[in-house]
């Protein structure tokens, strides 16, 4: 995997290529800002892109934007140092692949990393097969149904973890229905994203479905964040 690391600071970069190594990635190349990031990108061969938010010129969230609008299929993981809710609900929207606050480990990352693979593995089972399946540890719930959303499609998805199962019924991508044990609609979705691990299935399904979520599913993941940020904060 080759990696493009951007950061205006030199001591950043540094630290964040040292962390890459211990997680056996070699081949890292480094970008000052957005703008110098969006030239590398553009003459080609990256696999991966890890972009702090704040920076001179092209911020982050700009660079993924830029990315965006150039059909770029480079995956981008956003670093910042600010709560994971205040960006992760403009990350979710921009089009970047996941994001990780500072300070974090190799072990975090690593994580990260695993949950990007796992979204393109997913976008290209979805290009060849009906149904998909995995774990909840190799890519996170609001992660899959941002997914099922962007691909636009029908069906249940399935989940067990800590000895329950629950189920989330989509159409066109919006999540029109919902349970996890005796909690039904927007309640069991956040309940739902509290599971870190487990496993996931999701069958393809057409009709209709009697509606319990009261919230659009941008909106719905954004408080399901939200709460869970709330619970970790907390602790």
């Amino acid at each position: 995997m080759r990696i493009l690391v951007v950061d205006d600071s030199k001591v950043a970069r540094s630290v964040l290529r040292k962390i890459l190594r211990e997680i056996g990635h070699e081949d890292v190349v480094e970008a000052q800002d957005g703008v110098e990031a969006l030239d590398k990108v553009q003459a080609g061969g990256f696999d991966l892109v890890i972009t702090d938010w704040n920076m001179p010129n092209l911020d982050g969230l700009g660079l993924v934007h830029e990315l965006q609008g150039r059909a770029s299929s480079v995956p981008v993981l956003m670093v910042s140092s600010e709560s994971y809710f205040n960006r992760i609900v403009d990350v979710m929207r921009a089009g970047a692949e996941g994001y990780i606050r500072k300070p974090f480990t190799a072990e975090m990352l690593n994580q990260k990393i695993a949950e990007v693979r796992k979204k393109r593995e997913l976008s290209a089972q979805a290009a060849t097969a009906a149904s998909l399946a995995g774990r909840l540890e190799e890519i996170g719930f609001p992660e899959l149904i941002q997914f099922l959303t962007g691909c636009r499609r029908n069906g249940r998805v399935v989940i067990e973890a800590g000895g329950k199962s629950g189920t989330i019924d989509l159409r066109e991508g919006e999540a029109r229905a919902a349970e996890w044990g005796n909690l039904r609609g927007d309640e069991a979705v956040y309940a739902i994203a509290e599971c870190d691990s487990g496993t996931f299935h999701f069958q393809p399904a057409q009709g209709c479905v009697e509606g319990n979520i009261t919230l659009p599913t941008m909106s719905l993941l954004i408080e399901a964040l939200r709460k869970r940020d709330e619970k970790a904060s907390a602790v």
